[in-house]
């Protein structure tokens, strides 16, 4: 493995241990025309860890990245790494690698020239140079393609030379804006093993923003995750956690998680048999797509099928719509078939929209 010195300072390690290898957001606020666009925005990522930050469009996933990557100043807050405030580095000093896929070429120079710009940045010698290069290209596959321009590769090979690039360039946090976007599931798989084995690699602190949680899902359903909505941090917890047991009926919407199963108790249609699995105290009931047991004349409620898709099947309960996933469903579904259901798990939330 080559090697080469690093250039930040470490004056400020001994501030406090549980600082020591992790990246913080601490109560960053970043003001734009007089609207809060970060609102005390807070969450840390430890050392070999990907972070995954899920949002809707325009939720504040992109500004965080590039304020931490210091492309963007903030108004309040801290961004600290191994407990060294980095405000005073400006973007070039701190070697946090920010990219929104696809990777960034500089698309005149040829893919061993790209990779060469990234090792000098991190301040590789040029010494070293072709041990870099010998060892991105063996490791990626992409010794036939060094000597081609980023326009002649297809996208499958434009993002293993990213990749490389990213390698070479030894960053101290990866900075990931939607990293899957405009891949195919096989392609996106691989990319997304590969910037895992990145991250353990080189034990670095990552953090992946996505649109959508299905996307962050390829990453591992053990994936510490946080919910971001205009600006700040709603919640956060696994991956699993999240979908499965949402805290509120906030991060139902924002990652909407069949949030057509999120049905208000004051419904006149909601059968009593739903009500009475829910206390006094709530006012919406969330049901599960995967704890719904679904039959042709077994016990439950009268129901039919309205809709199909690839993974569910949207169904009519007394003129609500529900979704139930596809492995609940043991039957052929077919359009406007009569069927049973009996949910089995409901998750009630109060007026506030918080987990009873």
């Amino acid at each position: 493995m080559f090697k080469w010195a690093t250039i930040m300072d470490s004056t400020n390690l001994s501030l406090d241990l549980d600082c020591s290898r992790a990246l913080e957001v601490y109560n960053v606020v970043k003001w734009f025309k007089g609207r809060a666009i970060l609102r005390n925005a807070s969450f840390k990522v430890r050392f070999g860890e990907i972070y995954a930050l899920i949002g809707p469009n325009g939720a504040g996933k992109t500004t965080v990245l590039k304020v931490i990557a210091g492309l963007l100043s903030h108004d309040e807050g801290l961004i600290r790494y191994s407990c060294i405030d980095m405000s005073k580095y400006p973007s070039w000093e701190r070697r946090f690698t920010y990219f929104k896929s696809p990777y960034p070429f500089i698309e005149s120079k040829s893919i061993r020239e790209n990779i060469i710009i990234s090792a000098s940045l991190s301040g590789a010698p040029r010494s070293i140079h072709d041990d870099i290069i010998r060892e991105v290209s063996k490791r990626f596959d992409i010794g036939n393609l060094l000597d081609r321009k980023p326009r002649e590769l297809s996208m499958g090979e434009r993002q293993r030379a990213g990749l490389a690039c990213i390698i070479a360039s030894r960053p101290k946090a990866l900075l990931l804006d939607e990293p899957l976007s405009h891949l195919s599931r096989k392609i996106a798989l691989e990319v997304a093993s590969e910037i895992k084995s990145i991250v353990r690699e080189l034990d670095i602190p990552a953090i992946a923003a996505f649109p959508r949680y299905d996307d962050a899902l390829l990453f591992g359903h053990d994936l510490r995750a946080g919910v971001i909505v205009k600006g700040q941090i709603i919640g956060e917890s696994s991956l699993e956690n999240l979908i499965l047991k949402p805290p509120s009926k906030s991060i139902i919407e924002a990652l909407d998680i069949s949030s057509t199963n999120l049905i208000p108790l004051n419904d006149s249609r909601v059968p009593e048999a739903i009500k009475r699995m829910c206390n006094s105290k709530a006012k919406w009931a969330w049901i599960p797509p995967n704890k719904v047991e679904v039959s042709v004349n077994g016990e439950g409620l009268n129901a039919v099928i309205n809709s199909l898709t690839l993974n569910s099947v949207i169904i009519s309960v007394s003129g609500l719509k529900l979704e139930v996933l596809n492995s609940q469903y043991s039957l052929n579904p077919t359009l406007g078939s009569n069927i049973r259901v009996k949910p089995l798990e409901v998750l009630c939330y109060d007026e506030e929209g918080s987990i009873i």
